[in-house]
């Protein structure tokens, strides 16, 4: 993230469009010129006498669509100016549809959401739970072309998944990857464009020079597991290496593998399209796995299967993640489908098209069956 310190003043006396349009008008630092995107969340950490000031500037940016309000301990449809007059209602007048539901925040937080405008509460509010179900279709626009098209499945999401399966203890494992197994998962068509997929092939073709040095290394790789002190890029190396041999039909590349440089790296060859993966893991985020807790990127893989290439575990799992998202980059002409265990049955996601991701607990059972041809 990048954080800019304003004149919150000025900021409000250009609008926000025209301010974003001429940061350096309201931005306090020397050499910022570059225009900004136009936001599409406001966060207001303000008094009730500040909300109430600011509201008639608030909605008239918030009419002109694309953006949600987001406000604590004061919604804009109640604030009130108690420096003024406790029984002022002209703001209620300003007719702010909020979103009250409980999965916002705790009820002590008190966190409050108006959705962009043209769409109501009750929609705003149906895309994530309704009643504790969520709709079996749900359209979300994040500025992907073509809008990309959610998916629950099965229907029913538990509202009851980030207290009773999150905070279990490594002793409850059994029980967590049980509740895992059950949890349906999330399937999301054109995430990723034709475009973006192009971009992250030539990445990977550019670093093939490296993987196969890795590969070379095996040995070296594998004292590094035992004996070096970072074990989780210790581990990934040693995945590289395995994957990387010249008769491999898996290969995978731990994309993180090196830290904030190599991401940097990276989002430079693909620009967004790593923030477009996130966005969508924590937009599809039925069961609350990132709900009031710390997540940060754990792993970033890209995996190519040829003929013979498969994950046969029927037990695999992605332990140590809480969430993960699986995007198909090229179908297989033959074999090489996502499997997710539910329940007691298997599903075969054997319809996605490049493009398309599934989200879903990284505790729950999935593989990838051996690729036959392509």
């Amino acid at each position: 993230c990048t954080f800019l310190v304003g004149d919150a003043v000025q900021l409000f006396k250009l609008g926000l469009r025209v301010a974003c349009a001429r940061p350096s008008e309201f931005v306090i630092e020397e050499q910022f010129a570059s225009n900004l995107p136009r936001p599409d969340a406001l966060m207001l950490f303000v008094t009730g006498h500040m909300l109430t000031t600011l509201s008639p500037l608030l909605h008239a940016e918030w009419r002109t669509g694309g953006m949600r309000i987001v406000t604590c301990v004061e919604s804009l449809d109640a604030c009130v100016d108690y420096r003024v007059d406790l029984f002022d209602d002209s703001n209620s007048q300003l007719e702010w549809p909020v979103s009250r539901a409980s999965w916002h925040a705790s009820k002590q937080h008190e966190v409050y959401v108006v959705p962009p405008a043209g769409v109501t509460v009750e929609a705003w509010e149906a895309a994530r739970f309704a009643g504790g179900h969520v709709d079996s279709t749900i359209n979300l626009d994040i500025g992907i072309q073509p809008s990309p098209h959610i998916e629950i499945w099965p229907q029913t999401v538990q509202d009851s998944y980030s207290a009773a399966h999150f905070e279990r203890s490594d002793d409850d494992a059994m029980a967590r990857r049980k509740e895992a197994d059950n949890a349906p998962v999330v399937r999301i068509q054109h995430l990723l464009t034709s475009e973006d997929i192009a971009k992250i092939e030539t990445f990977v073709q550019e670093r093939a020079e490296v993987q196969r040095g890795i590969a070379d290394h095996t040995d070296a790789a594998v004292s590094a597991a035992l004996f070096d002190n970072n074990a989780e890029c210790a581990c990934s190396l040693v995945e590289d290496a395995f994957h990387g041999s010249s008769d491999a039909t898996h290969a995978v590349l731990h994309l993180q593998r090196g830290g904030a440089p190599a991401l940097e790296r990276f989002d430079e060859a693909c620009p967004g399209i790593r923030a477009k993966l996130m966005a969508a893991l924590y937009g599809a985020d039925v069961w609350r796995a990132c709900f009031c807790r710390a997540t940060d990127l754990r792993s970033f893989e890209y995996h190519h299967y040829t003929p013979g290439g498969s994950v046969a575990d029927n037990q695999h799992r992605d332990d140590g993640s809480c969430l993960t998202i699986s995007c198909l980059l090229q179908a297989a002409s033959c074999g090489g489908e996502l499997h997710t265990f539910h329940s007691d049955a298997w599903r075969c996601h054997d319809d996605l098209k490049a493009g398309d991701a599934v989200v879903f607990l990284s505790d729950k059972r999935h593989n990838v069956s051996c690729v036959e041809a392509g």
